[in-house]
């Protein structure tokens, strides 16, 4: 969310609209009638009216406004007013009117809006209190790109929070959803409330529109109630004879040729049913435009009264620029003021204002209270002007139109960054009017220019930018362009300063020219803001099986669940907490808290509307999905919950308990039933089957089981195949077989009539943890610790692909219900989606785990890796090639540090160090005396002594020329994970696991204690090149910055989101980068005292070294993989 002001919730004024539009309505009783029908049926959400541009749906609408009181909330959609049509104005429109008409609304909201209780940061404050209702809510910063979750916090939430108080249905009329789909093809109103799925059922929704393909193309049909505007002759005709009572009108009929009721039916037959036709031809009667005795020469039809409407007003005034006037108008996105018509039409403002005032009857006027805004009266009138298809008299080229505005914004030298952020018609419009104009060309080579990119996301956001790239969704280096804004949506959302390094990180791979000429773009840019340029590949590239990653966890993610009918998925974590996710934006939305400990595992009922969750902190918790509250169940019982599986209808729930016992939980009664028990055995797992009488019992000794729930008998106990655990099972739809995944590294599929193995399913180097059939029944998907998805062909057994899917354990796969892709969790803590029918994108990896250090030789020639899977390597930096992979060390290599050009000394867990030939790869000496894993080194400048830091919570000092140890220092209270050599060579600085810094003096032993101020592990130090300053990470997440003259930290420089694993310093003391779990590096200004970039990736950064003399920065991750940046600022950039 996000906003610059405070907003007090007011809705939009229809006032004048409505009374425009009921002015002498005459009613529709069976349009009323059939509102009261559909609002005794319980399954239709919406009652659509629908009918042609004229046929007075609005005003229909209008009508019910004024004599229903239970519409509690109304909205008009108007043509070319973009906050009519905004999703986010709507709901905040109708929200402000429920507010007033809706007891309890008010403090509901509130309550909803409360941080806590939100993934936003939302802020609130309560003006007065009236009645005891809570009155002139303010609310700060309730502005949210995500239009449904605003939709939920302001719709779905408090309307459910207060549901015990309604005892009636409400309300909510919108007029013209065919207006509200022209805001965008995905986030438009439309879209928006008909995958509300989870809104309560007394909400419901009364609706006009046109009859047109794209609104019934997001609408459930068997939620709607619809109504055709055909016949409308009494209605009309009423409407006529209330007309002809007016006075003005009344003197006219007494000089009718013939009678009033010949006269009446008459206009009714050439009214075609149309509302608009006859309202205007009367207008025109009454007013002496017209005679009330012509009415057979009178025009017929919308289109040919308008073209005498033009024709008259314009006698004896030129038509050129009214043409130029309406044509612009027509084709416009939002209302428009004189200034703005005068530069697209290119007419002197003066004249623009002259002519306004000559065909001003054709227009809406909206006073701002700083100009007037213009816009067509009604959308018949626009598409009279740019009918096509019968080029009427006054017919304004649209293309031509179109390309009038694109003139004006338009110029091949065109500084895009030098444009005005306030010009929001630019911003939003400028691509659609380049489509429009059939200047796809042009429309390319923007949606391809970084400086546009940048400027256009700091004007709007993130979702408008890729919304762009749909008007040419066939160019695939534009697909690929927005492929790669979508992978990376969460981080730009966050931090738009991101862009640049986003799209790099992505793109630089792809050989086209035009992608190339992009990146080139964007490497060259100049900025007034530091920023990480992406030397190398260092994220995803798009056109790959990865479609999105849901991040938000701090921990593991154990388990997810689908929410019935829904794009939406809730997932179980090891950070104690549940999320809800949109699968298709990978959007968080909504946290649910309430366990204190690891859940363990999370299903949703069959309804949709509970989920179950199971946590190590011994409870068992029912969510109500749209109220977010929860609530212990199954205490009474003897036993924890060991498994559970949905699959039933009517919300029930299988439940297994460490008593052995099976029961089914009715969660919407909250009733439990035992069916039986199992002697001696612990359910794991459980599964039920297609038909929902059968399920299949996983147990603790490698077998599962076949039960009859119905009977409550068992039918098969299937021997023990699997050499270890069984992690779950899977029905084969349609086939009388199930497969089963162990922890042996296998999947094994069974014939379930006579209990056999048919095949054995091999390629996992990890135990197995999760299986999914897809929807043909034919293919199989399985997750293993090895971190790798695998899809297996179950006819012939075979493996057809194998994606590195995570960076850690993979704990389960599950199936989107559409059948097309899959979403797996991972210890990694995050979710990813998967379109598996396409090939998986890889970035290079340089050691098969985690990196844990890194350095560079003096003369930048080699890089040195140190990784968990015990190897070290050398990288030639010129090639980019591997010269030497080091082999020796029997635990993962803690630490490298470089003694020459020539050779390094390396860390291990294993107790040693290990000094190497760089030349040849052979390892020249090892060094032992530590009691611990030792997690440091450093090496002082004259390459003849080095200095470890331990688990053993001591220093040693080396000889590495003999390998003998010269001085032990000793006084941390905690492993020593640290040590840096001072620039005065006397000195070094060591960090603890006790949260210390220590500086020794290698001659004497001396030791000076700095006041602690970490409150975690100190992981990482650097030291400024004069040696006055210290900057510090920690498991605390903070960087601090040291003055060694005082010995005391100075400042927070700020904050990571995880454990911070390494900091250096460029050469000049300026700039400092850390390295972070939560997948960032951060640049940090130590002139400025402050944070002047970020970079996120895809895994968590271990470790970064810095070339010297220079700003280019080499990053180690825990997928094994070394990225490669250059620090771009104002004075190298």
């Amino acid at each position: 969310m996000e906003s610059s002001s405070i907003h007090r919730l007011s809705p939009i004024s229809f006032d004048e609209v409505i009374h425009k539009l009921t002015e002498d309505f005459t009613g529709c009783e069976d349009i009323f009638n059939a509102i009261d029908r559909w609002l005794e049926c319980q399954n239709e959400r919406f009652f659509i009216l629908v009918g042609k541009p004229g046929a007075g749906k609005s005003a229909v609408a209008a009508y019910l406004t004024k004599i229903r009181p239970d519409i509690v909330a109304h909205h008009f959609c108007i043509a070319r007013r973009n906050n009519t049509i905004d999703p986010n104005s709507v709901l905040l429109s109708l929200a402000a009117q429920l507010v007033e008409n809706l007891p309890g609304y008010a403090e509901a909201l509130v309550n909803t809006i409360t941080p806590l209780h939100l993934s936003v940061s939302v802020s609130i404050d309560i003006e007065i209190i009236r009645d005891s209702q809570v009155r002139g809510v303010i609310i700060e910063h309730l502005h949210t790109n995500n239009p449904g979750e605003a939709l939920d916090i302001i719709l779905h939430r408090p309307i459910l929070a207060i549901s015990s108080q309604i005892q009636e249905p409400i309300l909510i009329l919108l007029d013209a959803l065919d207006e509200a789909i022209a805001f965008s093809s995905n986030d438009n109103l439309v879209r928006l409330l008909a995958s509300a799925n989870d809104l309560s059922s007394y909400v419901r929704f009364l609706c006009t529109t046109r009859s047109e393909q794209r609104v019934w193309s997001y609408l459930d049909i068997s939620k709607i109630y619809r109504y055709d505007l055909k016949n409308q002759s009494s209605t009309i005709y009423r409407y006529i004879n209330s007309r002809l009572s007016r006075n003005a009108l009344q003197i006219k009929i007494q000089n009718l040729q013939n009678t009033r009721e010949i006269f009446t039916n008459e206009l009714l037959e050439k009214s075609q049913d149309n509302f608009l036709y006859v309202k205007l031809l009367l207008d025109e009667i009454e007013s002496d435009r017209y005679s009330i005795n012509e009415l057979a020469s009178l025009p017929s039809g919308l289109n040919k009264i308008y073209s005498e409407f033009i024709n008259r007003s314009l006698e004896g005034v030129s038509r050129n620029y009214s043409k130029l006037i309406l044509g612009i108008l027509a084709v416009a996105r939002e209302p428009l003021s004189q200034q703005q018509i005068s530069q697209f039409t290119g007419v002197e403002l003066e004249d623009v204002g002259e002519q306004i005032r000559v065909i001003r009857q054709f227009f809406d006027v909206f006073d701002s209270g700083l100009e007037e805004k213009y816009t067509l009266f009604h959308q018949s009138f626009r598409d009279y002007l740019i009918d096509s298809k019968n080029k009427p008299d006054f017919w304004c080229d649209p293309t031509r139109q179109h390309q009038r505005i694109v003139n004006f914004y338009w110029s091949d030298k065109k500084v895009w960054s030098q444009e005005h952020a306030s010009d929001r018609y630019l911003w939003n419009y400028l691509p659609y009017h380049l489509s429009q104009a059939t200047q796809d060309e042009q429309l390319r080579s923007l949606l391809l220019n970084f400086e546009w990119l940048q400027a256009k996301l700091n004007a709007t956001n993130i979702h408008r930018l890729i919304a762009d790239y749909d008007l040419l969704s066939n160019d695939q280096d534009l697909v690929l362009v927005q492929q790669a804004l979508r992978l990376s949506i969460g981080v730009i959302e966050q931090d738009s300063r991101q862009l640049a390094s986003q799209l790099l990180g992505r793109l630089i791979t792809f050989p086209t020219k035009d992608i190339q000429l992009l990146i080139e773009q964007i490497a060259e840019r100049q900025t007034a803001f530091p920023w990480f340029r992406c030397l190398t590949a260092s994220l995803t590239p798009p056109g790959g099986a990865l479609v999105g990653t849901c991040c938000g966890h701090n921990s593991y993610v154990s388990s997810i669940a689908w929410i019935p009918r829904q794009r939406q998925m809730v997932s179980a974590s090891r950070d104690y907490t549940l999320r809800l996710w949109n699968v298709d934006s990978t959007q968080c939305l909504r946290v649910l808290k309430g366990h204190e400990n690891w859940i363990r595992g999370v299903v949703v009922t069959s309804s949709g509307d509970y989920a179950i969750s199971v946590s190590d902190d011994a409870t068992v918790k029912q969510w109500d999905l749209k109220s977010g509250e929860s609530q212990n169940i199954l205490e009474a019982h003897n036993g924890d919950v060991t498994a559970i599986a949905t699959g039933l209808d009517n919300d029930q729930v299988v439940v297994a308990l460490s008593n052995h016992e099976v029961g089914i939980w009715q969660a919407d009664s909250q009733q439990y039933g035992v069916c039986f028990q199992i002697p001696d055995r612990v359910i794991t797992a459980i599964t039920v089957l297609q038909n929902q009488r059968q399920i299949i019992l996983v147990l603790d000794d490698c077998t599962f089981q076949l039960w009859d729930l119905l009977s409550k008998k068992h039918q098969r106990t299937f021997k023990k195949e699997h050499n270890g655990s069984i992690t779950a099972v899977a029905f084969i739809p349609n086939e009388n077989r199930v497969i089963s995944a162990s922890y042996d590294l296998t999947l094994k599929v069974w014939n379930l009539e006579n209990g056999k193995v048919e095949q054995t399913l091999q390629g996992h180097f990890q135990p197995v943890s999760s299986v999914v059939i897809m929807l043909d029944g034919k293919r199989a998907i399985s997750s293993s610790r090895d971190r790798t998805l695998r899809v297996w062909d179950l006819s012939t057994g075979e493996c057809l692909s194998t994606f590195l899917a995570h960076q850690d354990w993979i704990n389960c796969v599950t199936l989107v219900p559409d059948g097309c892709k899959v979403v797996s969790a991972s210890d990694d803590g995050t979710l990813k989606v998967w379109d598996l029918e396409h090939t998986q994108q890889l970035l290079p990896i340089h050691h098969n785990n985690q990196i844990n250090d890194l350095a560079l030789t003096p003369n930048g020639s080699r890089l040195v890796s140190a990784s968990r899977d015990k190897t070290l390597k050398a990288w030639n930096m010129k090639t980019e090639q591997l010269e030497h992979t080091f082999q020796g060390h029997e635990a993962q290599v803690m630490a490298v540090a470089v003694i020459s050009d020539h050779q390094a000394i390396s860390a291990s867990a294993d107790k040693t160090l290990k000094v190497w030939d760089l030349n040849t790869g052979s390892c020249l000496c090892t060094f032992k005396g530590h009691s611990s894993p030792i997690n440091g080194v450093a090496v002082f400048r004259d390459g003849r002594t080095a200095i470890s830091a331990s688990l053993d919570k001591t220093l040693r000092l080396w000889d590495i020329a003999t390998g003998k140890c010269q001085r032990i220092f000793e006084g941390h209270e905690g492993s020593v994970t640290t040590v840096k050599v001072l620039p005065d060579q006397n000195q070094v600085i060591s960090a603890s696991a006790d949260g210390m810094l220590r500086i020794w003096n290698i001659h004497t032993g001396e030791c000076q204690l700095l006041k602690k101020s970490h409150s975690a592990p100190v992981t990482s130090v650097a030291v400024t090149p004069d040696g006055m300053w210290v900057v510090s990470a920690s498991a605390d997440r903070a960087v601090k910055l040291w003055n060694l003259e005082i010995g005391s930290c100075e400042l927070t420089l700020g904050n990571h989101e995880a454990w911070i694993h390494s900091v250096v310093l460029t050469s000049d003391g300026h700039w400092a980068v850390s390295a972070s779990e939560d997948k960032t590096l951060k640049l940090w200004d130590l002139r400025q005292r402050e944070c002047a970039a970020s970079f996120t990736g895809e895994s968590k950064f271990r470790s970064c070294a810095i070339l010297a003399d220079t700003q280019t920065i080499f990053a180690g991750n825990d997928a094994g993989q070394v990225h490669t940046f250059e620090i771009l600022n104002s004075e190298n950039g």
